[in-house]
């Protein structure tokens, strides 16, 4: 075959192979993309399905949390109104009997009990909606949720329904209905469950006939040891109408949607969103519809994914199945992900339709197929292009080539003189003249042929042993861990290893290559050198002692630093001598050296400045200490002067006074028929002032005596107290109108005379400036650790914010009491007895108007039976929590030596300073 025809033949044959291998490469590309097009559709819709069932599973979660915000903040307005506001009681004198049904069973049966009353008022047996009935729909009312007041029906704990804003079937209020303690398949109640062990249940609840977010609150006897009934908010699930909108309004692709349907329990398989409404409250599992077959196994693996936890993603069910919805001609392909919120017993199923994504699909394939169109018509013209530009190539290469021919055949029958005249500057030119220079040669290496082939043999062998060592030597600068470079005597690089590259961040070796040492260094070393100066002078040292080993700082290509180590070693190579750098990045441990270091400065700091500090605190506190106690002296000096001069006052004016209000009596009787009616009034003025006089000195001898009062040795029953009070108040009240209302009092070792004078005089004056008919004065009291607190509270005209600072100053009266009688010095006296038992007084709003008293006293004996042991030593402090007046703090304890038996303490409480000691 002549090598026209080769030449030609080849470039045919290439083009034809790289024509066919682009339509085939393009045809298989097309396979695979429809496969991938395909795969990336599915994955989508996968996708987008799964994320939308987690987004409304989120969207549930938020729901369920707000709902649990609202209804503890119900649960908390329904203990405001009916237990710390009014009064529930569920032991009235009145009964009545109940036909209770089990909200369960249905069972009924009839049941007296006690008649729960509210302010002294029966809560009634109210059905109708549109009927008021006390605090339940206050609190619907004041929070959008409904209420429950529950009764304790027997020793098992059921309970029942007395007062509900919860509608029945009918619309009615489902009183009459009770929570039984165990479920008619045996199992235990967890709400009845929950409040008999006298804790707030908070969950999903089945409440009369529907399910609901509710909180459940225990209500107790009076002696705290039983639960009597119990308090309700809630909120009916299904009612969460901007959740369901906010559901409905889904849309995925172009026509799917989700749905949500019950996952246990009754509403299993139940219909609770469907598309549109259309479907809500239809059970899937009951339909004998063999459409919906499909889909039930949905139902059975979903309440099985799980919750979702901390830092992993919302478990989700990937599912397809044929789905028919009523009015669709035939059934459609779906693909679903499905989501299981336990807390509600929700099972999402987001659903999207394939066929919604098959356009898409179709695009791409349609696109495919017109590109492998193009590139089979550009593979034509390519072959008809090569097959006339492969004549003509051909013909201007092989006519040379025939010439030449002839010319080699005589060359090679001995003719050495030829030359071959083939003229051009083309490879054909150049390779006839290179032939006629070979063929002037011929003759010279005919002749040392023998030589030529042994020097031949030995420059192969020492190329073959130089390559093996380069191999060697490549292999084990390539794999190195540390990064290796090799350095030109004046600084440029000139190789670098893999790990070279990458420790300075370059993207390649050319890039590396084209760095220098200073390129890599920032400006400055750590000792402030310059580090082009310093470069120079390490180079120098390497080159003097043939290698040297230093640290040095960095910077890769992106501008971060780093320190390292370097060896930098003088190597000769190919003649020449370079020098070889081996860096290590040591970044890391510097960076902790440096943080120890700054961590036992810093630590040494804080030791100097806290015990400064406490010197200081120290020095402070002595001096305080040295101060109060003579102010101490001082102010117990003043007392004991005032009370003498009281008790001289009250006697030297009581002796004048006395024959005085005798006289005045005496003129009215006697001469009451001789005075007119101005004389009259003037004697009546003298007898009231003269008796005024005799009460405000009455009451400041008791004023100046409440101070010489000794703390008794065994706590006070205050309740007997309060009663013994009420009993010598007894007139006023009933004159006034008013109920006084009282609770047990905590015991208080303060003097009886002491608390009597102090309930005395504030529900005198609440009787007085506060009394109006039907009207409550409620009395009570709380301990608090070492402190007790007793409280007067009436519903009246209340005080002035500007009047309640200085209504405790003696002779000081508000502007609410100016028409009645009072000889300003009560208030006085009760605020005294406060501060000698190391208490204080005061006067707060009472919320929907009046006033509330409260008096606060610390038991002493209490308090010192809890003071733990001083600590010994020399400047021993020690610090132990407390909470007094709501506030919390620390109590410390300072011994001043070794031989020092009993330190002094200082309370501090947070935001108010020192206090005493």
């Amino acid at each position: 075959m002549k090598i026209r025809t080769k030449i030609t033949g080849m470039g045919l044959l290439l083009v034809l192979l790289a024509a066919v291998s682009i339509v085939g490469i393009a045809l298989y590309q097309e396979k695979i993309l429809e496969r991938n097009v395909g795969a990336e559709v599915e994955q989508l819709v996968r996708s987008e399905t799964s994320r939308v069932a987690q987004d409304v599973y989120l969207m549930c979660r938020a729901m369920q949390e707000s709902l649990d915000q609202m209804l503890a903040h119900g649960l908390k307005v329904a203990m405001e109104v009916g237990i710390r506001q009014g009064r529930l009681d569920f032991n009235g004198p009145a009964s009545f009997t109940w036909q209770a049904v089990n909200q369960s069973s249905g069972e009924s049966h009839r049941v007296v009990l006690p008649k729960v009353r509210y302010n002294d008022r029966w809560l009634g047996h109210n059905t109708d909606l549109t009927v008021p009935t006390p605090l339940v729909d206050e609190v619907s009312e004041l929070q959008g949720v409904t209420c429950t007041v529950f009764q304790r029906m027997n020793e098992a704990g059921d309970m029942l329904r007395v007062a509900t804003t919860v509608p029945s079937l009918d619309g009615s209020r489902a009183i009459g209905t009770y929570i039984p303690r165990y479920n008619p398949d045996g199992s235990p109640s967890p709400v009845t469950e929950a409040l008999l062990r006298g804790e707030v249940f908070s969950g999903r609840a089945y409440v009369v006939n529907a399910w609901y977010q509710t909180r459940y609150q225990p209500l107790w006897d009076a002696s705290g040891s039983r639960v009597v009934g119990a308090l309700y908010v809630g909120q009916k699930q299904e009612s969460v109408t901007s959740l369901r909108r906010g559901i409905l309004d889904i849309v995925i692709g172009k026509s799917g949607y989700v749905a949500v349907f019950g996952g246990q329990g009754e509403q299993r398989g139940k219909y609770l969103i469907s598309k549109g409404g259309q479907r809500d409250g239809e059970n899937i599992l009951e339909d004998d519809d063999l459409r919906l077959k499909p889909f039930r196994p949905v139902i059975e693996k979903a309440p099985n994914l799980g919750s979702d936890q901390p830092d992993k993603a919302i478990p989700t069910l990937y599912y397809k199945y044929p789905w028919q919805n009523p009015g669709e001609a035939r059934p459609r392909r779906k693909s679903a992900s499905i989501a299981y919120f336990e807390p509600w017993d929700w099972i999402i199923v987001a659903t999207a339709y394939d066929d919604d994504y098959a356009e898409s699909r179709q695009r791409m394939a349609s696109a495919l197929a017109h590109m492998i169109e193009w590139i089979a018509w550009v593979a034509a013209v390519v072959i008809v292009l090569s097959l006339l530009i492969g004549y003509y190539v051909t013909r201007g290469i092989v006519r040379p080539l025939d010439e030449a021919m002839a010319v080699f055949n005589r060359i090679g029958q001995g003719h050495l003189d030829l030359q071959l005249n083939v003229a051009g500057q083309d490879e054909i030119g150049q390779l006839s003249r290179s032939f006629n220079q070979m063929v002037v040669n011929l003759k010279e290496v005919t002749a040392s042929r023998d030589e030529l082939n042994h020097e031949i043999i030995k420059r192969t062998r020492v190329e073959n042993e130089l390559r093996a060592s380069e191999n060697k030597y490549r292999t084990l600068f390539n794999g190195s861990r540390d990064a290796i470079m090799i350095l030109a005597p004046g600084g440029r690089y000139i190789d670098g290893n893999p790990s070279a590259v990458q420790l300075f961040g370059c993207q390649n070796k050319e890039e590396f290559i084209s760095k220098t040492p200073v390129d890599l260094s920032p400006v400055y070393q750590p000792d402030g050198a310059l580090s082009s100066v310093k470069t120079q002078e390490m180079v120098a040292q390497a080159m003097e002692k043939g290698s040297h080993f230093f640290e040095w700082k960095h910077q890769r290509v992106s501008g971060e630093e780093f320190f390292a180590t370097v060896l930098v070693t003088k190597v000769h190579f190919q003649d020449k001598v370079v020098l070889q750098g081996t860096v290590r990045d040591v970044t890391e441990r510097k960076l902790a050296e440096e943080k120890l270091k700054r961590y036992q400065d810093h630590l040494e700091e804080l030791v100097a400045e806290r015990t400064a500090e406490l010197d200081k605190a120290n020095q402070c506190l002595q001096q305080d200490i040295l101060l109060r106690e003579a102010a101490e002296d001082k102010l117990r000096e003043a007392n004991q002067e005032l009370e003498a001069f009281a008790s001289t006052v009250s006697h030297d004016l009581r002796t004048p006074l006395t024959p005085i209000l005798g006289y005045a009596d005496f003129l009215r009787r006697e001469y009451r028929g001789r005075l007119d009616e101005q004389a009259l009034n003037c004697l009546a003025a003298i007898t009231t002032a003269g008796e005024k006089m005799l009460a405000q000195m009455e009451d400041l001898l008791i004023l100046a005596r409440m101070g010489r009062l000794e703390r008794p040795t065994e706590p006070v029953a205050a309740g007997e107290v309060v009663r013994e009070v009420i009993g010598n108040l007894e007139k006023s009240i009933a004159e006034s109108g008013v109920v006084v209302t009282y609770e047990p009092r905590p015991a208080i070792r303060i003097p009886e005379a002491g608390i009597s004078q102090i309930f005395d005089n504030l529900i005198g004056n609440a009787v007085r400036y506060a009394g109006m008919k039907g009207s409550t004065i409620e009395v009570g009291g709380e301990r608090k650790g070492q402190r007790v607190r007793f409280f007067v509270r009436d519903h009246g005209p209340g005080i002035p914010e500007e009047e309640r600072g200085r209504i405790f100053e003696v002779f000081s009266r508000g502007t609410s009491g100016k028409k009645l009688k009072g000889t300003g010095v009560g208030l006085a006296t009760v605020l005294k007895i406060a501060r000698t038992y190391g208490g204080r007084a005061w006067v707060e709003e009472t919320p929907g108007g009046g006033s509330t008293f409260w008096v606060e006293m610390v038991d002493v004996l209490t308090a010192a039976a809890n003071e733990e042991e001083v600590p010994q030593g020399d400047w021993d402090v020690t610090a132990k929590p407390f909470t007094t007046s709501g506030r919390t703090g620390q109590k410390y304890t300072i011994s001043r030596n070794a031989d020092a038996t009993i330190g002094r303490i200082v309370r501090v409480l947070p935001g108010r300073g020192r206090r005493r000691p």
